[in-house]
């Protein structure tokens, strides 16, 4: 429901162009050839948070826009996003609270990213 309310809320004002995708968890993308960030929403026990959605929203400094509104993880909590280069905060909201960490993707890397409850 909360992942709903954030996707709603998301598109508002965006002629419908916004996007959320289901990329986490079954990437095309072998671990060599993917650039942008990836990793795993758990919880601060450690569990996987399936089914979250994974916001981005860049950073001063970084001017390439963010390609879609969200990600959603996969089964086993992970995700993947083909991200631009520049600085970036992801976050992901959940029933009682709200987790963010600061990312930077370079040109031609994968970055790596959990996301704690």
């Amino acid at each position: 429901m909360v992942a709903l309310a954030l996707v709603l809320v998301g598109c508002e004002g965006t002629g419908g162009d916004a996007q959320v995708s289901d990329a986490g968890g079954g990437a095309a993308a072998g671990p060599s050839d993917f650039v942008g960030v990836r990793g795993r929403v758990l919880t601060s026990d450690g569990a996987p948070v399936a089914g979250a959605v994974v916001a981005a929203a860049a950073l001063p400094g970084t001017t390439a826009a963010v390609p879609e509104l969200g990600v959603i993880t996969g089964p086993d909590g992970s995700y993947a996003w083909p991200l631009p280069p520049g600085r970036f905060q992801l976050s992901v909201q959940g029933e009682q609270a709200v987790a963010a960490v600061s990312v930077a993707v370079e040109p031609g890397k994968a970055t790596e990213a959990d996301i704690r409850f």
